[in-house]
């Protein structure tokens, strides 16, 4: 067996919230749906504090949460999915669908 040697990144346009539209990283390895604490706030989005987590990387990283935002409106093509995303302070991508 031979791995390839890389694969490319997927991305999809969400508008979110309806108000601003992002590209999202899609991740099947990632078990969670995140998003960076500058595009919440640009989509004005609230969340909950109380719902921190924390959260390991794939690298090992663990960090906490800012919060858990629920029932946030994702706009893909002609459907809207409501989905529950953590907030993070500083991610190194702006949305990840997991």
């Amino acid at each position: 067996f031979v791995a390839k040697e890389a694969e490319s990144l997927q991305v999809i346009t969400a508008n979110i919230n309806g108000c601003c539209s992002e590209e999202a990283l899609l991740d099947n390895g990632s078990q969670f749906i995140s998003m960076s604490r500058e595009v919440a706030m640009s989509a004005h989005i609230s969340w909950d504090p109380n719902a921190a987590i924390l959260i390991q990387s794939a690298s090992g990283h663990t960090e906490k949460t800012c919060g858990l935002a629920k029932d946030v409106p994702f706009y893909l093509g002609g459907i809207v999915v409501y989905l529950q995303v953590h907030i993070l302070p500083n991610p190194p991508y702006r949305v990840l669908l997991g």
